[in-house]
């Protein structure tokens, strides 16, 4: 109801409509293989495990001024978790654009 107050356009409402029907069915018969039907517009859940070399790449492309709002807030609370488990090993780990900020802060020069 709030997406058609929006005044969003009626193939798009009835695409998602269609999608959430047809996630419906699916779910039923094949609970893990459901969320594969949802377009990008629906909100999911996902988990992943990543290492602390991983979560370094992650954290340099994703925490950059660069990317995208949405994904740059989601990769700096991974790595802010991470710190909380390995804080020595991922203290330099930050977007490119504040990197040399961060090692200098980690290892000031006289």
């Amino acid at each position: 109801p709030a997406i058609r107050e929006i005044g969003m356009d009626r193939r798009f409402l009835d695409t998602v409509e269609q999608t959430e029907d047809a996630y419906s069915r699916i779910k039923e018969a094949a609970p893990h293989a459901a969320g594969y039907v949802l377009t990008n517009a629906h909100r999911k859940r996902i988990a992943m495990k990543v290492n602390a070399r991983e979560l370094y790449h992650i954290s340099r492309l994703r925490e950059d001024v660069h990317a995208q709002w949405d994904i740059r807030e989601t990769a700096t609370r991974m790595v802010r978790l991470g710190k909380q488990v390995m804080p020595l090993t991922l203290m330099l780990a930050t977007g490119k654009d504040t990197y040399d900020r961060q090692y200098s802060h980690v290892f000031p020069s006289e």
